[in-house]
């Protein structure tokens, strides 16, 4: 690259970490004590390192074309000649893989630590010593030397992650429900039914399916067009379930959300003017927390869209609805008791009287029980936990969870108040290093 005007109003500032600024000035030292750094400084260390580099790689270098002259002279002795030489050719041509750490570290006799000598009036033998002479290198059967030639002919084995891909499938064609229209023109409170389900019915055609239970609210719905994603009736679900992404919330005149609809991006779509005018509805954007860092959406109060007020959420729907979704993080302490109680899990130490009421699988205290303590905030008569760790995995697609809260949660790990605070890297101060300015006009 040409540089311009050098030195006739350029210059050119050079940044270097500590170790290599000492290294520098102790080379500028040796020129003047009293001159500051300049280029010719710099040139000389970045020469000098060369130089080093060079003189470190030799010993492998002269290993290699000892090697390399050995295998030539196998060949050109056993290649064409006949009697059962090819066994004595390839024992020539193999590189030994390994050696034991008596032969690389143990003390060597000094008879056994000649180079291959070769003939000597071999110029490409005789080239090859002399360079190495010229760098003053030892003899290349040293430690150093045996560690990268180890490390050369070392069996490297390759990883590579291959990501199994969900089967082929055809889309599932739109289809829009009259109940969600009338949900969003006259405020009609959707039944379950044909066209519109409980979320929960999603996961039917799930590998969840099978450790569902019963106590899900009918007032957390879904739309046929969020839940049937492809065709097939009999089409397991599990690699093409939809992500929450909508959520239609309607709100009574004493601001009191009755039940929630989660809708399809096509729906949203389709909806949308009709959602801006609607005095029965809001259209809420919603995400699960997956990380501690994230923004809680669980309010459902960003970017709402409707001409009606917000209501006040509901809390067991708001906790179906996370749990639905795959929420891993809990905003605090409080709304961690809150998840326990839904789920029915026990957070205290048990009592011997206790013990044979609470599940070993995440603590869930049986339901007679929990009636007779008064304890009470649960719709579950049979542990869900194996159902809520189901969901968390299909909707993780593989992922870990166990270190999030909810992982910890639905394996009966405590809780604290500290598990709740974010933990930020701590900030950094960024220093100014102050090097010269070096002209190259001084060079």
């Amino acid at each position: 690259m040409r540089m311009r005007q050098l030195g006739q109003g350029h210059r050119v500032m050079y940044f270097a970490p500590s170790e290599v600024h000492k290294k520098i000035t102790e080379i500028a030292s040796q020129r003047n004590l009293e001159s500051p750094i300049q280029a010719a400084d710099v040139l000389r260390w970045a020469i000098n390192e060369t130089q080093f580099s060079i003189a470190q790689s030799i010993p492998l270098w002269q290993a290699q074309g000892f090697s390399y002259h050995m295998r030539q002279e196998a060949w050109l002795r056993y290649c064409h000649s006949s009697g059962g030489n090819g066994d004595k050719l390839l024992e020539k041509l193999k590189e030994r893989e390994s050696q034991t750490l008596e032969e690389m570290y143990g003390f060597k006799d000094t008879s056994l630590t000649h180079d291959y000598m070769g003939t000597d009036d071999n110029e490409s033998l005789v080239a090859i010593r002399r360079k190495r002479d010229f760098f003053g290198t030892l003899s290349g059967n040293t430690v150093r030397l045996l560690e990268e030639r180890e490390r050369e002919v070392a069996q490297e084995t390759e990883k590579e992650k291959m990501v199994e891909l969900p089967a082929s499938a055809k889309a599932a064609e739109h289809v829009l429900s009259p109940s969600l229209r009338d949900f969003i023109h006259e405020g009609k409170e959707p039944v379950p039914g044909t066209d519109i389900i409980r979320a929960i019915e999603v996961f039917q055609k799930t590998s969840a399916r099978k450790d569902m239970v019963d106590g899900w609210s009918e007032r957390l719905l879904a739309t046929r067009d969020f839940a049937c994603t492809v065709e097939g009736s009999d089409q397991n679900l599990d690699d093409y379930l939809r992500r929450v992404s909508w959520v239609l919330s309607s709100v009574r005149s004493s601001n009191s959300t009755i039940c929630w609809v989660i809708i399809s991006p096509y729906e949203a779509n389709e909806y949308i003017q009709n959602i801006r005018q609607s005095r029965f509805v809001r259209l809420n954007v919603y995400s699960p927390k997956v990380s501690e860092d994230m923004t809680s959406f669980e309010k459902l109060d960003f970017l709402s869209i409707s001409a009606a007020p917000p209501g006040t959420p509901n809390g067991f729907l708001i906790r179906e609805l996370n749990i639905f979704a795959g929420q891993l993080c809990l905003t605090n302490r409080r709304e961690y008791e809150r998840v326990c109680a839904f789920l029915g899990l026990y957070l205290e130490a048990a009592e011997d009287d206790d013990e044979g009421e609470i599940d070993s699988n995440g603590g869930f205290m049986s339901w007679e029980r929990r009636m007779e303590l008064g304890i009470g905030g649960s719709p579950f008569r049979r542990n869900p936990v194996s159902f809520v760790q189901a969901v968390l995995k299909l909707r993780r697609k593989g992922g870990g969870y166990l270190e999030t809260h909810m992982g910890k949660l639905l394996r009966a790990i405590q809780l604290h108040e500290e598990d709740f605070r974010y933990r930020r890297f701590p900030s950094v101060n960024v220093v100014r290093a102050d090097y010269p300015i070096v002209n190259f006009n001084s060079v």
